[in-house]
């Protein structure tokens, strides 16, 4: 067995540092961080998608559960999905995403600080560490890309983890994507659960792994 991590946007690998401190994977176990490049160095996404393989168990969380779904090649041993979708349809439709982009390029920070805010992110960034190209990329992604049909063919064990006071992917978002039986939810926690609530994370982790 062997893991691949991929963050949300606005964030970096960093935000898993909680979650594999409080799930404590042994030494010998494989476990590759995709840096998507809003923060920090960018990972070679072809290098990282040749390491998903049958015996993978792939970890997103919101944007990078999307982008998983878009670069899998085949089924895995396992998808957790934190904060995660399919296809984004935030409450106010895509003109959210117009709004933000248009923020991006009028004042980056403010952007970038409303959007922490709103997630409830403990994890910042100086802007010297943030690449404002990728930031606009990513956003483009959340406007275009659908995956709603690759995982309807997706066979592989999957769980989802959701935040009831999540502001970024509405309950009625997680429940669009995944089924019922495979979510679980907490009531508190925001967006940005791997970093507020990582015990909680690890736990439904550690479960769904032993069910492997």
């Amino acid at each position: 067995m062997q893991f691949v991590f991929v963050h949300g946007w606005g964030s970096d690998a960093r935000m898993w540092d909680p979650l594999l401190a409080e799930l404590d994977l042994p030494a010998d176990i494989p476990c590759v961080r995709v840096n998507l490049g809003f923060a920090g160095t960018v990972t070679d996404s072809a290098k990282a998608i040749e390491q998903i393989t049958a015996e993978t168990v792939c970890v997103g969380h919101s944007l990078g559960v999307l982008w998983l779904l878009k670069h899998m090649q085949a089924d895995v041993a396992g998808l957790i999905s934190i904060a995660g979708f399919d296809r984004f349809e935030p409450e106010g439709g895509k003109p959210v995403l117009q709004q933000m982009s248009d923020g991006l390029e009028r004042n980056m920070m403010a952007q970038m600080k409303a959007f922490w805010r709103t997630a409830k992110m403990p994890l910042t960034y100086a802007p010297e560490a943030l690449n404002y190209s990728m930031l606009r990329d990513g956003l483009e992604h959340l406007q275009e890309w659908d995956a709603r049909d690759v995982l309807t063919r997706f066979t592989s064990p999957q769980l989802a983890l959701a935040s009831r006071d999540d502001r970024i992917v509405s309950a009625a978002m997680t429940k669009a994507a995944w089924p019922e039986q495979m979510i679980r939810w907490i009531d508190t926690g925001g967006h940005m659960l791997p970093l507020t609530r990582p015990q909680w994370c690890a736990e439904q982790v550690r479960s769904f792994l032993h069910d492997l």
